[in-house]
């Protein structure tokens, strides 16, 4: 027997097992005689038998000069299954990109604690060399388990794109080429993409700083950041002009995640290229990148008729309906109830009757052909109502139903937020609200853990079309408007020619004709957004300009200002610009709804082309500049068991008018 089973055991079978740290008194008796020895526990991983196991941090990538999202963690056991405690656990790497403990270190030691674990101690840096790396955590007696992850440029996701007709428009942040105009600088208007290329569709959303595109010849074209081999020209050459995909393959539609890139051909078969440290590439591989497209490997008898590229995953829908997802499962972004990885296509138990599907930055969404919406994955955009507690996220691993019974007809998922569209010209929107981004005019706003309306759409306003990125969304448009984008605007990436953040849709600042060649119109100053009270005119008139080329204003273009939403007139609804270039609403005399209403301006150029704006006011039932003053029941004497005056205030205007 044992004086102190928590250090020292007897098993019935006799086997003497060590429990952890320290010494016991082992007692033998035979009859009237016994003996005693003394047995102590010691940390040694290098007995036969001694095992580790990965725990947590495989198959993971993260950002150039930033420490890995999660720590690599091993479980240590000796040949009997009990926890090595204090052990010794050698971490290595070979990538003299990698830091260990922020030095320029290659390794590093740990030990175990008293459960077996061993987390790589202190902080890994990664470097700036973009690709596959590895970790290795050996144990005294030779054995090791390898930890795959993957180095990426922290993106900026301060871009947009959009395709209008068969030509390609960026704007916004362009240090890596991602504007596609051939150089490397930003800007806070549209610029087109060089190169000629017709275009039919386009793909740039979630945290990427590279764009894809197919072109009316079905051929594969991307620019921007390429240190993984995400354009797919075969090579890791950043690219400021369409460049062409390698490989002679006819696609249907491309679409671009953090670091990689996936492809559906004309015939229904997928094709992923760049990082694939999580195995996002379906090919059954993975801790490598590849600059050129390699095949997904195929469930037997199907085809895909969609395919979306999140933050190290993939997913697509099948011909039948159904989901498939592989890659990096982390907070249940796969949809296959846990959040285990999978290096090819794993179909997802429960949906059928798809027709589209969205792949965020660590979750999916997907829509059935009645319009049903289902997320997975990061619990803050998943939409499902979900209360997440004291800033916990709890994941969902399975798919969840959006919360409201809501009808879209695209569903996009981003960065920590989905938006979705509906059929009546509305959009909406859930998740992050840290910069606007969702469009309900908060600012810094809480998650939102179900739809909220964009405010201003609806009336066939905007059309979906969404382009999702880190900090801010773009829309499609109909009646004039283009593009409209909203949310963060640091880089120009909302494209209305100022580094303004927006928390309700702005339009996007396009070229129309003029007699002085193109000419672009926006908003001016205060006007588009401001505060006012119902049934009165606002304070600041909608104003706008129009410049052309040169910057010069265009004089002469007629406007017409008219009401979408809210009720309310306007005075001078019809005008022109003056010398500078700029025209004002005569007046905007709100409606009798509270919220924000929209008056919408559509300038028409002199060869005939027009563009459109719109402008908002938050509609109070009292304006804010308002005062009181006393009236009675101020300073008085109370009597026992008397009345006194009633306490009352007047209200007034800033005027002096009643309010």
């Amino acid at each position: 027997r044992s004086s102190d089973t928590t250090k020292v055991k007897v098993t019935d079978a006799g086997d003497v097992l060590g429990v952890a740290l320290g010494s016991a008194t082992l007692t033998a008796t035979v009859g009237s005689k016994s003996a005693t020895v003394t047995a102590t526990v010691g940390a040694s991983t290098s007995g036969t038998g001694t095992t580790l196991s990965v725990v947590a941090g495989d198959a993971q990538y993260g950002f150039a000069n930033y420490p890995l999202p999660m720590v690599p963690t091993v479980r240590v056991l000796d040949a009997y299954g009990a926890p090595v405690v204090r052990g010794n656990v050698q971490w290595s790497t070979t990538n003299a990109a990698l830091q260990f403990n922020g030095a320029s270190s290659t390794s590093a030691l740990g030990r175990t604690d008293d459960a077996g674990i061993a987390a790589l101690p202190g902080a890994l840096l990664l470097g700036t060399t973009a690709g596959a790396a590895t970790v290795t955590a050996t144990l005294d007696n030779g054995a090791n388990v390898t930890f795959n992850l993957g180095v990426v440029p922290t993106p900026s996701g301060q871009h947009s794109c959009r395709l209008l007709g068969s030509a390609v428009y960026c704007w916004g942040n362009g240090s890596l080429g991602q504007l596609g105009n051939g150089g490397t600088g930003g800007s806070s208007i549209p610029v087109p993409v060089a190169g000629g290329v017709s275009f039919a569709s386009l793909t740039q959303r979630n945290n990427s700083d590279h764009v894809c595109g197919v072109s009316t010849g079905g051929i594969g074209y991307c620019w921007g950041s390429n240190a993984a081999g995400q354009v797919g020209d075969s090579s890791r050459t950043n690219r400021s002009v369409p460049t062409l995909v390698a490989g002679n393959l006819r696609f249907r539609k491309i679409s671009t995640g953090a670091a990689h890139s996936c492809g559906l051909t004309t015939t229904g078969l997928a094709y992923c290229w760049g990082l694939n440290v999580a195995g996002q590439f379906g090919d059954s591989t993975w801790g490598n990148f590849s600059a050129v497209p390699r095949a997904v490997k195929m469930p037997a008898g199907v085809t895909f008729t969609d395919v979306s590229a999140g933050s190290g995953f993939t997913c697509a829908i099948s011909n039948a309906g159904t989901a498939y997802c592989w890659g990096y499962g982390g907070d249940g972004a796969l949809g296959s109830g846990t959040s285990t990885k999978a290096n090819t296509p794993t179909e997802i138990v429960g949906l059928s009757g798809l027709t589209s599907i969205s792949a965020g930055t660590s979750h999916t969404c997907a829509l059935t052909s009645a319009g049903a919406a289902w997320c997975w994955g990061q619990s803050n955009a998943v939409g499902d109502g979900a209360d997440l507690g004291a800033g916990t996220l709890v994941s969902r691993l399975s798919p969840s139903p959006v919360l409201g019974g809501h009808q879209f007809t695209e569903i996009s998922a981003g960065d920590e937020k989905t938006c979705a569209a509906k059929a009546d010209g509305s959009l909406w929107c859930w998740g992050n609200d840290g910069y606007g981004q969702l469009g309900d005019n908060v600012s810094s706003g809480p998650t939102r853990t179900a739809p909220v309306p964009v405010m201003g759409t609806g009336s066939q306003l905007v059309s979906g079309g969404f382009q999702q990125s880190m900090g801010h969304t773009c829309a499609l448009a109909t009646g004039g408007l283009g593009v409209m984008c909203w949310g963060q605007n640091g880089s120009g990436q909302l494209g209305d020619g100022t580094a303004t953040a927006r928390t309700l849709p702005t339009s996007v600042v396009l070229s129309a004709g003029s007699s002085s060649g193109a000419a672009t119109m926006r908003q001016d100053g205060g006007s588009f957004q401001q505060a006012g009270v119902i049934n009165a005119a606002v304070a600041s008139a909608p104003t706008l300009s129009i410049r052309d080329s040169r910057s010069n204003g265009v004089a002469g273009v007629t406007v017409t200002f008219s009401v979408v939403s809210g009720g309310g007139s306007v005075t001078g609804g019809t005008t022109t610009t003056n010398a500078s270039g700029s025209a004002s609403v005569g007046s905007w005399v709100l409606g009798s709804s509270v919220g924000i209403q929209v008056l919408k301006a559509t300038a028409t150029m002199a060869n005939g082309t027009s563009a459109s704006v719109l402008f908002y006011a938050k509609a109070s039932a009292v304006s804010s500049a308002v005062s009181m003053v006393k009236v009675d029941g101020d300073s008085v004497t109370m009597s026992y068991l008397y009345p006194v005056l009633t306490p009352s205030v007047r209200v007034l205007t800033a005027s002096g008018t009643a309010a």
